[in-house]
């Protein structure tokens, strides 16, 4: 399998050389690596190119004359490979040297899986590791696993790229990605930590809750959690979300002719059951609060997968009818 490495740049002197030869060090070189600079001016260009040189890796670099922003930028840098695996990378991590190897070996024994997923630790500025992960930290603030969709831990065969591009508006590359997969069913998220991830004031993504401080971490994590939950509880936003989530999918998959592939026929069928649901759950979330259980014992409770769900659904906040549609 042809090895493509999609890495997206900005004013990232500061890191980049430590990233790119951690690269050079892979067990299993990269094909090739696609850099797409958004910075201000070229000025990363030297020291990419001498990069290239002493570490052996095969870049190609691109500059872009207008800045696109993150994820139009990495839209961009995976619409220039050509592997047949593409992994994300970002300017300031650093990637263990069997990273590569051990996500190939994983599609390798799945011709099914489409996204193959790795932990991440969190170190600080230096490198030095906080003692947490990203898994792990989403399990002791209980969140659901799927939940994991950082992009600089992704690897992805070329047949989801192609599926996935263009990017819709107002998604984020990775959560798209990783979202198509999780959709179809073909995502692995293994818990092996395969890379570092720096923890710095110019991170683009900032939804890390690292507490460097072990014996308080449990503690923080259970009372933010508690915390978003009351806040979010009457809030409609996460079903508005998956909404316009699902209804994207189903449309790309309807003009990709998916649903006649029998690889993806069942988990988008499930889809887009999923998609009725969350509309039945939004409609009733525009009507008024004082009619709603009325109408929820006229429709049936068959949308509903826990209780919780209903006295949400009850007690939201009023949205306008026109988020639903």
């Amino acid at each position: 399998m042809k090895v493509s490495i999609a890495l997206t740049v900005y004013r990232g002197e500061e890191f980049l050389e430590v990233q790119l030869a951690s690269l050079g060090e892979q067990t299993r070189k990269p094909d090739e690596v696609i850099i797409t600079d958004d910075s201000p001016d070229r000025s990363l260009e030297s020291l990419i190119v001498d990069c290239a040189a002493r570490f052996g890796l095969p870049i190609s670099y691109h500059y872009n004359e207008t800045n696109l922003g993150s994820t139009r930028n990495f839209e961009k840098a995976l619409s220039l490979t050509t592997g047949d695996v593409v992994f994300f990378c970002d300017q300031d991590d650093r990637w263990f040297p069997d990273k590569i190897a051990k996500a190939l070996a994983a599609f390798e024994r799945d011709p099914a899986l489409l996204v193959v997923m790795n932990d991440a630790e969190f170190t600080d500025n230096e490198l030095t590791p906080l003692g947490t992960t990203k898994i792990g930290q989403m399990r002791r603030a209980g969140i659901r696993e799927e939940a994991f969709v950082m992009g600089c831990c992704a690897a992805m065969r070329r047949e989801l790229v192609d599926i996935a591009l263009p990017l819709p508006d107002g998604v984020t590359h990775d959560h798209w990605l990783v979202g198509f997969g999780d959709t179809l069913g073909a995502t692995l998220r293994e818990h092996e930590v395969r890379q570092l991830y720096r923890i710095h004031e110019k991170n683009v993504s900032k939804d890390f809750f690292v507490n460097a401080e072990p014996g308080h971490s449990a503690t923080r994590l259970g009372w933010e959690k508690v915390r978003r939950r009351v806040a979010n509880y009457r809030s409609s936003d996460n079903l508005m979300r998956d909404y316009a989530f699902f209804s994207r999918v189903m449309r790309r998959a309807e003009e990709r002719g998916l649903a006649a592939d029998n690889r993806f026929a069942a988990n988008l069928a499930k889809a887009s059951q999923r998609l009725r649901q969350l509309e039945h759950r939004l409609s009733l979330r525009a009507s008024n609060p004082a009619s709603r259980l009325a109408s929820l014992l006229r429709k049936g409770l068959g949308d509903y997968e826990r209780p919780s769900q209903i006295a949400k659904d009850l007690l939201a906040s009023r949205i306008d009818k026109g988020a639903v549609g």
